[in-house]
């Protein structure tokens, strides 16, 4: 069926099965999601201070996660056959990022959204609101490819999401630099590797957390370096993210 259609062919059909099943069954499903974790982010903190910062990281990761944590999983079968006809993984893999950076954005722009009434943006200039969405975005994303990475180890949804808790505690417990609480030693170190401490980098310098006496004046700045480099290396990690997602499928799949 696929063996003789170039990977550069395969990718767009796999995207328009993607955007199509997601629209028909639980699209809606992922946009309230965000509309309901902005409310709650609003309710609690009310404005991106150190507590708002560290709140919208958490839930723009359980957006994120949620998106992915059992698409792939519950169609190994499915995979399998298709791999035997010649489906190309690589196109697979790379389909399900290109439909998860157009949902995610979605959901960011949700967030953004709703969180404007509350007056969450108070004292940000236009920029750095519109500096606010796109950090929106790379934590979702960066948080949705991190699921689709589980999804392709894991043998079954179930085992996906009992696996989901403690990658979602692990990149909480990583995200946070002196602010809500400090890193020592170890991990420190390993925080380093967790897109959530780059994207808590980010919006906090975007929150001014750098101006705070708390905060860790090397992690927070109004420079690319501070801004800028964070979204580079939460996209980077995401990079990484994905390219053990087709690894993990391909050696599923290669028996066959």
């Amino acid at each position: 069926m696929y063996s003789s259609v170039p990977i550069t062919q395969q990718i767009p059909v796999y995207f328009k099965k993607f955007a199509r099943i997601n629209i028909r069954e639980s699209a809606w499903k992922f946009a309230l999601f965000a509309g309901i974790i902005a409310v709650i982010i609003g309710a609690i903190v009310g404005q991106l201070n150190h507590s708002g910062v560290f709140v919208t990281v958490s839930g723009c990761i359980w957006l994120g996660i949620f998106n992915t944590i059992q698409s792939v999983c519950k169609e190994h079968d499915i995979i399998n056959s298709e791999y035997r006809q010649g489906m190309n993984i690589g196109a697979y893999v790379i389909a399900q990022v290109l439909w998860q950076a157009v949902l995610c954005f979605v959901q960011a722009f949700i967030l953004f959204v709703c969180l404007l009434p509350f007056g969450f943006y108070h004292g940000l200039n236009g920029g750095d609101v519109f500096l606010s969405l796109i950090t929106f975005f790379v934590l979702i994303f960066g948080a949705s490819i991190l699921g689709l990475m589980v999804s392709c180890i894991a043998g079954t949804p179930t085992t996906a999401m009992t696996i989901m808790p403690f990658v979602l505690i692990v990149q909480l417990l990583m995200c946070d630099d002196r602010v809500m609480f400090e890193l020592n030693g170890v991990g420190d170190v390993f925080s380093c590797m967790t897109f959530s401490r780059w994207g808590m980098h980010a919006l906090g310098s975007i929150a001014g957390l750098q101006r705070t006496a708390f905060a860790d004046s090397n992690a927070y700045g109004d420079s690319f370096g501070y801004i800028g480099g964070s979204f580079l290396i939460c996209l980077l990690i995401s990079v990484v993210f994905a390219v053990i997602a087709y690894v993990a499928l391909v050696i599923r799949n290669k028996k066959s």
